[in-house]
Order: C-alpha cells, then sequence, then structure tokens
C-alpha cells in the first residue's frame, strides 16, 4: 500500500483492509492497470521490431500483461483471514520487543 506497518495499523481497520482484498480479487488495483499500460508499451515496442515474416500476427498487450485472473486458489475465509493477522501481530511485536 506504500506506507509503513504502523502506519497502515492506525489509518485502517482490519475491516477495511479485509474489503480492500476482497475488491483486489475481483478487479485489478491501480498499480496493476499501470502494468497493463506498460504491456501496451511493450506490444508497441516489440511490434514495431517484429519482422513479418518470422511472426505474421501482431503482438497483443495480454502477451506480456500478467494474467491476474488465471487458475486462482479459494479465496480464505474472514476466520483464516483473521488468524495471519494475528501471527503477523504477533511476529511484529516480537520484533519491537527485541
Amino acid at each position: 500500500m506504500g506506507i509503513p506497518v504502523g502506519e497502515l495499523k492506525r489509518r485502517v481497520s482490519s475491516a477495511e483492509f479485509a474489503e480492500y482484498m476482497v475488491m483486489a480479487s475481483i478487479e485489478p488495483l491501480p498499480s496493476k492497470r499501470f502494468e497493463l499500460a506498460i504491456a501496451r508499451l511493450e506490444s508497441l515496442i516489440a511490434n514495431v521490431n517484429r519482422d513479418p515474416k518470422r511472426r505474421g500476427d501482431p503482438y497483443t498487450a495480454a502477451e506480456f500483461a500478467p494474467d491476474w485472473w488465471a487458475e486462482r486458489k479459494p479465496a480464505k475465509s474472514p476466520e483464516e483471514i483473521f488468524m495471519q493477522f494475528r501471527i503477523w501481530a504477533m511476529i511484529a511485536n516480537r520484533k519491537r520487543a527485541s
């Protein structure tokens, strides 16, 4: 998210964070949209330098973009997410105590 974990904990509740994760699983986040723009540029550069005799079809942006909708593991339940946050919090507290 681009901010330190401590600041994130103060600014975002666990419910907001879980909602953010759900949204990210449905639609690409802004950074991923940026990756789509980069993929378009990469396909443009590849097509400008493409030898039509060796490759008849032009490159598409999809060939350069990550596949966010590929087969995925099932989404975690809220309980699993909560337990994962508890583990992360325990690790963070141990590091602070050291």
